[in-house]
């Protein structure tokens, strides 16, 4: 079976980059043989194929059909290259014996391979993990027919989420027999044993402080470090020897840095406010082992693989009160949960947990149990094989 992604596996820079490679390293464990399509950006026209341990990996764009800003000159150039494009596919396919293609979200780019399967190539599944389904009404009108188009000749559609599942039947009614919820899941064992010897991750690693509550996540509006910013001024007026470590990539929101480096300056306590920008995913789980607390009240979510990941390491947290939250979390014992966009509760919640180390403590350790009985990788991966057996009988 082929994983298609729009990443660079087995780089992770978000959770659906983890959710692939968790899905990749635990699918051979069921008796599936599993290669990886990375979707290739826009400046990479070349096709490569390079080898990660047993699993193959093939790297390609797939230029869009349409190109509403130069339609003419999109269309002739998609066409030509498009051609090219879906022999490659097939002749890929068939050399690796491809069954079954899992879609990670749901792209324009992705008509390539519903066109696959219209020319008998290998059926698909879609998954769905957050914005992609939650903001779909938003997109444009041309946009949103393609993407019905692609989900219509899907044979499965799966969501991280039961919320996520509910989004997909409000959206596709007449494709909800096809739609189902299935878990992520976290290979536990492995994020706890990951090494700290890359030179990057040990720089900063020295960096951290003594002591620190963390956030893990993309530097993004959807992310709320403004909130947590304006909450700081009142968790460092009562705890000033904590300090607060942001981790995430940045560079696709600029006006969120803008507006983050803003409210630092005017905050006083902006000397103990920490940013790493595209830390190494070794560097933001070793910060995991050292943290106090996760923050993360987000404005919106999927399943949080953050979340999974702070249950390995039974990492207490304040979390926002939101549908995925509310639905994995039992407040007060797992984790707190804050009202979302309220920096005064987000405050209120890392000041319980700091005033209170051992209650903070076992809720992380709650938190564990209930990942491990509930979100392990082996069970995620049996789930998917499971479903794409039934796709190919």
């Amino acid at each position: 079976m082929m994983l298609a992604h729009h990443g660079a596996f087995p780089q992770v820079r978000g959770g659906v980059d983890a959710m692939l490679n968790t899905l990749a390293a635990s699918l051979p464990e069921q008796g599936a043989r599993v290669s990886v399509f990375n979707i290739a950006p826009w400046t990479q026209p070349q096709w490569t194929r390079h080898q990660e341990g047993e699993i193959t990996v093939h790297s390609g764009r797939l230029r869009p059909l349409w190109d509403p800003k130069s339609p003419i000159k999109g269309f002739l150039g998609g066409l030509w290259e498009g051609v090219r494009t879906l022999w490659r596919l097939r002749r890929l396919c068939r050399e690796e014996s491809v069954d079954v293609i899992h879609l990670f979200t749901c792209q324009t780019q992705h008509a390539y391979f519903t066109l696959l399967r219209l020319v008998s190539g290998p059926r698909y599944v879609i998954t769905y993990v957050g914005s992609d389904i939650l903001k779909f009404p938003e997109r444009p009108r041309s946009r949103v027919w393609l993407l019905r188009w692609i989900a219509s000749h899907a044979h499965a559609i799966t969501a991280v989420a039961e919320h996520l599942a509910d989004a997909a039947r409000e959206r596709f009614p007449h494709l909800r027999s096809r739609i189902r919820a299935l878990l992520n899941g976290v290979d536990l064992a492995g994020v706890v044993a990951t090494p700290e010897d890359d030179a990057e991750a040990l720089e900063i690693i020295a960096q951290l402080p003594a002591r620190f509550a963390l956030q893990v996540a993309c530097l993004d509006p959807i992310k709320a470090q403004d909130a947590v910013i304006q909450a700081w001024e009142q968790v460092q007026a009562r705890h000033p020897d904590l300090h607060l470590v942001f981790m995430g990539t940045a560079a696709n929101e600029p006006p969120q840095i803008a507006l983050m480096n803003e409210l630092m300056a005017r905050n006083p306590g902006r000397d103990r406010i920490h940013v790493f920008d595209s830390p190494p995913r070794a560097a933001a789980l070793a910060a995991m082992r050292r943290a106090e607390m996760m923050i993360h009240p987000s404005r919106s979510e999927g399943l949080p693989f953050v979340l999974l990941e702070c249950g390995a390491f039974n990492l207490p947290g304040v979390f926002s009160r939101i549908r995925p939250y509310v639905d994995l979390l039992d407040d007060g014992k797992e984790g707190l949960l804050a009202t979302l966009d309220d920096p005064d509760a987000i405050a209120a919640a890392m000041n319980q947990l700091a005033d209170d180390p051992l209650a903070a403590r076992a809720m992380g350790r709650a938190l564990g149990e209930r990942v491990r009985a509930r979100h392990d990788a082996r069970v995620m991966a049996k789930s998917y094989f499971e479903l794409y057996c039934q796709i190919v009988e």
